[in-house]
């Protein structure tokens, strides 16, 4: 069977229209912001904790909206601060030698989809007798993936240990 030149004008003709047609009615091109290069914001909900010499606390922090991955934020202690490092322990423990200074900073990972997290602090019993009242002091900021974002160089949170 020989197609000839009518033929061939006709289908290609045909297939084109219905190509045409059944694209040009694609509703999937609405005009949302795309928002995939922002970051949550963070907010600290309190900044100033009591605590006894054996309990622990719970920090509690907000986020403006929740992302698909999780954050990283480090609780570095400062140097006002009356605790040793070894007294306290904060979040998931000592950073990571990768994100920042094992000894002089805490890491806490929030999991994915998180509206608010709760940091846990836990003032560690160190037995000496007589020595007052402590105080901690740290400062939160944004450490390892960076995807969940702190204003104005950090939060500062300070900590009364009883």
């Amino acid at each position: 069977m020989k197609i000839n030149n009518k033929s061939f004008l006709y289908i290609t003709g045909s297939l084109l229209a219905i190509a045409t047609t059944l694209t040009s009615c694609n509703n999937d091109e609405a005009d949302l912001p795309d928002t995939s290069g922002q970051k949550a914001l963070i907010t600290a909900t309190q900044t100033s904790y009591t605590v006894a010499e054996g309990d622990t606390i719970m920090m509690e922090f907000q986020v403006d909206k929740a992302i698909n991955t999780v954050m990283d934020f480090e609780f570095v202690l400062n140097e006002n601060s009356t605790v040793n490092f070894d007294d306290i322990t904060v979040g998931d423990g000592a950073q990571l030698g990768d994100f920042g200074n094992p000894n002089t900073s805490y890491l806490y990972t929030v999991p994915e989809f998180s509206e608010s997290f709760m940091v846990p602090v836990i003032a560690n019993r160190d037995l000496t007798v007589g020595e007052g009242d402590e105080v901690i002091s740290l400062n939160m900021s944004a450490t390892g993936r960076r995807t969940g974002l702190i204003k104005d160089g950090g939060i500062n949170i300070d900590i009364t240990v009883t």
